[in-house]
Formats: C-alpha cells, sequence, structure tokens
C-alpha cells in the first residue's frame, strides 16, 4: 500500500455505479465506494465517497477521460484512498487490491469492477452490501460483466453476506428463471426477453443502450444457451 493508507471498511459498505438505480441511493452511506466518474452525482448530493477506485491497466487510467480531461491530476490530488491494481507514486493515496484477493482472479472469474469491490468486501469481513446503480444496461455489460456480477453476489450472500440492490434494478432482468414447476412464479411478459422482439418491452431499449461496437446495430439477444431461432420453441 502507498504512504500507508488502507481500504476503508465497515459493517455496511455501498457500492455505487451509473446505472438508473443509482437514483435511489438518497443518504450518504456509512462506508461509500465508487469510481471517479461518479463525482458529479454525488457532488449534486453533497455526498462523499469513502474511497475512489480504478483498478484498469496502466494505459486505460492514464489514458483520455473526455469527463475528466485531468484525470491523472485529480486522482494525484485526492485526499481519500484511491484503490488500484498497484500504488501508484504518482497517486500519494493510492492503494492496491489486496494480494490474496488479486490471488482469487486465478481460479475465480472476475469480469468487471464490482467484481473486485465484493470481492475486497468479502476479505476485509463486511457484513452488509447495498449496490446503487449497478444494472448493466449497455450491450458489453450484458454480454461480458453479468456471469461476473452474478457469481460475486452469490459468492457474497452463501458466506453470510446480506446483499441489497434496489427493486429496479435491471442487472438480472434478461436471465430466464427456466421451468422448475407449475407453482414456480410467472416469469412477467414485459421482463421476459423470450419475447423482446414482439411485445416490444423496456428490456428492448435498455439492452441496446451504449453498444459498444460497430457490429452490434440490434438489442443484445439474451444470455439464454440457445439460438435465438429456438427461442420460440422453448416453453
Amino acid at each position: 500500500m502507498a504512504n500507508g493508507t488502507e481500504i476503508p471498511t465497515a459493517n455496511h459498505v455501498t457500492l455505487l455505479m451509473s446505472g438508473p438505480s443509482n437514483r435511489f441511493m438518497n443518504k450518504q452511506p456509512e462506508c461509500l465506494w465508487c469510481q471517479g466518474f461518479m463525482l458529479k452525482f454525488l457532488k449534486l448530493r453533497e455526498m462523499n465517497p469513502s474511497a475512489w477506485w480504478d483498478i484498469h491497466r496502466d494505459e486505460t487510467w492514464t489514458g483520455l477521460k473526455l469527463w475528466n480531461p485531468d484525470y491523472q491530476g485529480w486522482l494525484a490530488s485526492q485526499n481519500r484512498p484511491v484503490v488500484m491494481w498497484r500504488a501508484q507514486e504518482s497517486i500519494p493515496t493510492s492503494t492496491a487490491v489486496p494480494d490474496i484477493v488479486k490471488a482469487w482472479g486465478k481460479q475465480e472469474p472476475f469480469a468487471g469492477t464490482i467484481d473486485w469491490m465484493i470481492a475486497t468486501a468479502i476479505h476485509l469481513g463486511v457484513e452488509k452490501l447495498s449496490l446503487y446503480g449497478v444494472d448493466y444496461v449497455t450491450a458489453h455489460e450484458r454480454l461480458y460483466q453479468t456471469f461476473g456480477l452474478a457469481y460475486w453476489i452469490g459468492k457474497a450472500i452463501g458466506l453470510g453476506i446480506e446483499v441489497k440492490l434496489p427493486g429496479t434494478c435491471r442487472a438480472f432482468w434478461n436471465i430466464l428463471p427456466g421451468n422448475y414447476g407449475p407453482d414456480f412464479p410467472p416469469w412477467p411478459t414485459e421482463h421476459d426477453p423470450r419475447g423482446w422482439q414482439f411485445h416490444g418491452s423496456e428490456l428492448n431499449a435498455y439492452t441496446g443502450l451504449a453498444l459498444d461496437r460497430p457490429s452490434a446495430l440490434v438489442p443484445a439477444p439474451p444470455r439464454y444457451p440457445l439460438p435465438q431461432k429456438q427461442l420460440a420453441e422453448v416453453e
């Protein structure tokens, strides 16, 4: 860790991202971890983070940020801990992801920053996690990051950690529940990705936002093991 900086923690840690469900975070959390792009959001609400996070590769965090062209200078000026993959001499309050958590990455799936946050919280003995704005509404997030979020939430719950998400969080709305018998709660039609082509639900718009590559000109297909043409045959 750089200059003795430690990752701030508490029994209850709140993780904040930029998805639409973040509007339900309406009071200052006991301990708040988030990335730098949430600065404007926090200023408008007169809230403060306990730690900033940026664990991207060097060429990523040192690259141009349109939301903050002086991002490196801003990081260097922080009086709060900045959690990074490794401590940086140019950022006095930077501190590294714990080595034991990094080691988990050799055999467990990490698909995004939020996964490393949850894993670090597990390591630090957090008892409760609240996740705001972790909606994964973009094509990239749904295609490549949802599985990691599901894994680490499941692991946290399995270890006895209470995990709370806003009721409107869309992170898992495109995961089919399967067929678990006639008494299993029905999958709401407006949320069922098998019908997004036909009934024009909101899911269509949310899965297609901020497409991450030129070829992705339509909403991302559901994360479902069968080809799209076979979905209509699934009961």
